[in-house]
């Protein structure tokens, strides 16, 4: 991912290195802004509407109803519109790069969470078919 002119990597771990990524990625406090790049803007878009795709995309797994009967998948829809549409006035650069960065580490997040228990309830309901515990299972991947 670039954002202004400059290379990030999103595979982050729990160990608070986003801070750091921030920091990395963020313009130079004696550049400005006549000093960035023309395609800065067209970067940053390209990364935001990147990551609102991905988020769409990643919203259908979602296929079950919450308490109130809506369906995940459009709640989540919904709330990603209104996020992107609170900041979509947003003109500070470094303010626009910590949401896009921030985004996309929640979406990550949710995924692995997602994939990790799907993946739990999938390993269940196999040993529920062959009549054995869960635990026997891990032992076979």
């Amino acid at each position: 991912m670039q954002v202004l002119g400059r290379e990030l990597c999103l595979n982050v771990d729990q160990g608070g290195e986003t801070e750091e990524l921030i920091e990395r990625s963020l313009t130079p406090k004696d550049k400005s802004p006549s000093q960035l790049p023309k395609n800065a803007a067209i970067t940053t878009r390209r990364e935001a509407l990147s990551l609102y795709r991905a988020i769409l995309r990643h919203s259908r797994l979602f296929v079950w109803k919450n308490e109130k009967g809506f369906v995940w998948s459009e709640v989540l829809r919904d709330a990603a519109r209104k996020e992107f549409e609170a900041g979509r006035l947003e003109t500070d650069a470094e303010m626009v790069a910590r949401l896009i960065i921030s985004g996309r580490d929640a979406l990550d997040k949710v995924v692995e969470k997602f994939l990790a228990k799907r993946d739990q309830i999938m390993k269940g309901e196999e040993a529920a078919t062959f009549g054995r515990s869960p635990g026997d299972l891990r032992d076979r991947d």
